[in-house]
């Protein structure tokens, strides 16, 4: 095999391995709206573990979902409560249902979230922001809090 025909098949097999990772274990969003001020900004590049399944999801993580609205795009929202909290609304008390977690935006004065249309299913649940990487001025790992 020549030298070319070595480097093209090494090429191919490593573009499909990290398409395999980036489907399957991460994935970058660019955000949009300024539901997630002061935390995330507009235009903010932010890495998603996909992998969120193998974990619970604990109040406090950054998430990336389906909008209940129109599954066809996605939000940025904080998790507030997990399934059995009881989260506090205008009219009482609503509990989260198994299966499910109430998502709120940082921003509550511009936030289209559970406030709103109530508990989200966790399948909508794309992925765990783990990672800021634009700006590289603002570059952050987001741990959870033990």
């Amino acid at each position: 095999m020549t030298r070319f025909g070595s480097l093209l098949r090494y090429s191919v097999a490593s573009a499909g391995v990290c398409n395999i990772i980036w489907q399957n274990f991460m994935s970058v969003f660019c955000l949009t709206g300024t539901s997630m001020l002061p935390t995330l900004s507009e235009s903010d590049v932010v890495v998603c573990d996909r992998r969120w399944w193998k974990q619970v999801l604990e109040k406090g993580d950054i998430v990336v979902a389906r909008n209940v609205r129109d599954t066809g795009t996605l939000v940025c929202k904080r998790v507030m409560a997990r399934s059995g909290d009881l989260v506090l609304v205008k009219t009482g008390f609503v509990e989260v249902p198994e299966g499910f977690v109430w998502l709120e935006g940082d921003n509550s004065l511009d936030s289209y979230d559970s406030r709103n249309y109530g508990p989200v299913p966790v399948e909508m649940v794309q992925g765990r922001v783990v990672l800021r990487i634009w700006p590289l001025s603002r570059l952050e790992a987001f741990k959870r809090s033990d």
